[in-house]
């Protein structure tokens, strides 16, 4: 029995200390609570305005790359008359002597 109660002693001395060890610090932790709650809110604006940048920053990229395959056919085409062209001069050339 002795044994037992000493360990009950120890237990709440040890659950004492522990309880007292935790005081005041109630308001610091909501304090730190608050902070982290204004950073969340602050970190999840920051991914919308970064997720919308980047998808302008996409669709910037990709009308350009429209842009830039549009002017690429009209060169091609261009060529290729210019290719038919010569091809049609030398054929007439050809027939001529």
């Amino acid at each position: 029995m002795e044994r037992l109660k000493r360990q009950y002693a120890a237990f709440v001395r040890t659950r004492q200390a522990a309880t007292l060890s935790c005081e005041g610090y109630d308001d610091l932790i909501r304090r730190q609570r608050s902070h982290i709650r204004a950073a969340r809110e602050k970190v999840g604006e920051l991914m919308a305005r970064q997720g919308h940048m980047l998808e302008t920053m996409a669709v910037n990229e990709l009308a350009a790359r429209r842009e830039r395959l549009a002017e690429f056919q009209i060169k091609a085409r261009f060529g290729m008359a210019d290719s038919y062209d010569r091809a049609t001069r030398a054929q007439i050339q050809e027939k001529g002597e």
